[in-house]
C-alpha cells in the first residue's frame, strides 16, 4: 500500500484546484490564466501564480493535518468526519473566493469528494485482512 505523506496530500491539493479550475474555466467560457501570450514581466507571471495556488496552499496548510489524521485512522465512523472537512473547505472557499456564486463552491465539494476517492481510496476503503 503507498504511504500517506506531505507530498501526497500537497499533489493532491494542487491537482484538485487545477481540475476545479478547468472546470470554473469551461462552464464560464473564460480561459484569461491560460492566456500567457499576456504575461509582460516578472509582476504579471508573480499574479498568475498567486491567484491559482493561493487557495491550494492555504488548503494544504489548514485543512492536510486533520485529512492526514482522518485517513491514518482505522475507525470507519471517524471516516465519515471526511465530509465534514469537505464542508469546512467549501464554507474557506465562499468566504475566500466567491461569496457571491455558492454554486462555484458546490462544484469545488464535489471535485473534493471525487479527488479525495481517487488520491486515497485505499485509506477510505481498506481492504480487510482476512
Amino acid at each position: 500500500m503507498f504511504r500517506l505523506t506531505t507530498s501526497r496530500l500537497l499533489t493532491f491539493w494542487v491537482v484538485k484546484y487545477i481540475a476545479f479550475y478547468v472546470l470554473l474555466m469551461v462552464k464560464n467560457k473564460n480561459y484569461f490564466f491560460l492566456r500567457v501570450d499576456q504575461i509582460r514581466s516578472i509582476g504579471d507571471a508573480f499574479y498568475y501564480f498567486f491567484m491559482l495556488l493561493f487557495l491550494p496552499f492555504l488548503c494544504f496548510f489548514l485543512l492536510s493535518a486533520p485529512l492526514y489524521y482522518l485517513l491514518k485512522s482505522n475507525s470507519r465512523p471517524l471516516k465519515v468526519l471526511i465530509l465534514f472537512l469537505i464542508l469546512a473547505e467549501y464554507v474557506l472557499y465562499t468566504w475566500l473566493d466567491s461569496q457571491l456564486n455558492y454554486w462555484n463552491g458546490t462544484y469545488n465539494a464535489m471535485v473534493s469528494m471525487l479527488f479525495i476517492v481517487l488520491f486515497f481510496y485505499k485509506y477510505i476503503f481498506p481492504r480487510s485482512a482476512t
